[in-house]
């Protein structure tokens, strides 16, 4: 019995159970063309049984509504996200299933949990994007002329002011042999990741890794302390966005450091495209 997780960069992955069900997290790949390629674009994705997105940012929400409109899976969000694709992006209403932390819902013999999680603060995101950490606002006006020059590009702007970000939130999957993976999602360290860490035991953990805020990822990874856990987001998502520029630099900010201080744990840093198998047999 294996399971099948494939990242296709940035926060995209697809994981494929035993019984053939696929799943994507975030789906953000054609908007990537230019500067980061995925391996493979939206319209090349034929099979889906459900897409899920942790929140409604560009990133992580792009290509989701093409992909469930033209495969019929099911979108995956919180109840916010959800009324907007509905209403506003063409998502059938049949296909959309909102839940908020704590709730869950199924696809096939799936079942999917809605984590708590937490988005970083406005502010802070602005500091980490053009990296100052004094950075401030100093009104609502100065705000919008911040991320007007952050997105830069007039599509991604677009989407930024009018697709609801809704509430972050992770998602434990727990596949039709009992095999548990938990998206933990970007979040900023929350209080009762450590609870959920304890729940549901994942044998595998999706963690977000954005060169700049280690020392909250490190926060994150304590609470965890997953056993495996396969790293995202570490590379380049926006041309103005920081990133790792290689493994090297990957394993100095953050990787050596997990390794020191989480007993046990194994990163995989994925490369994009490639298939991960894992056998659920020893869980």
């Amino acid at each position: 019995m294996t399971v099948e997780i494939t990242w296709l960069g940035t926060s995209c992955f697809r994981i494929v159970t035993e019984t053939g069900i696929e799943i994507y997290f975030d789906p953000y790949l054609n908007r990537r063309q230019e500067f980061n390629p995925p391996p493979i674009r939206a319209e090349d994705v034929k099979k889906a049984d459900a897409v899920i997105a942790t929140h409604g940012h560009f990133e992580h929400f792009w290509d989701a509504p093409q992909i469930v409109k033209q495969t019929g899976a099911k979108l995956i969000a919180s109840k916010e996200v959800i009324e907007y694709a509905v209403s506003k992006m063409g998502v059938p209403a049949d296909q959309a299933v909102a839940i908020n932390a704590d709730e869950s819902t199924t696809v096939g013999e799936v079942e999917v949990v809605a984590t708590k999680a937490r988005h970083r603060p406005t502010l802070e995101v602005l500091r980490f994007w053009f990296r100052d950490p004094q950075l401030t606002i100093k009104d609502r006006d100065h705000l919008i002329e911040l991320w007007r020059k952050a997105l830069e590009y007039e599509d991604i702007i677009e989407f930024g002011f009018n697709v609801p970000s809704g509430p972050l939130q992770g998602y434990v999957l727990t596949t039709e042999d009992g095999f548990r993976i938990w998206n933990v999602s970007e979040t900023y360290p929350v209080e009762g990741l450590d609870v959920y860490s304890k729940k549901y035991r994942p044998q595998i953990t999706l963690l977000s890794c954005m060169k700049g805020i280690e020392d909250e990822t490190m926060e994150v990874l304590r609470a965890v302390r997953p056993r495996l856990t396969i790293i995202y987001q570490f590379d380049m998502f926006h041309p103005k966005a920081p990133y790792y520029t290689s493994l090297a630099e990957l394993w100095q900010r953050i990787l050596k450091q997990a390794y020191e201080e989480i007993p046990g744990i194994e990163v995989i840093v994925p490369v994009p495209g490639r298939p991960y198998r894992f056998d659920i047999t020893w869980k």
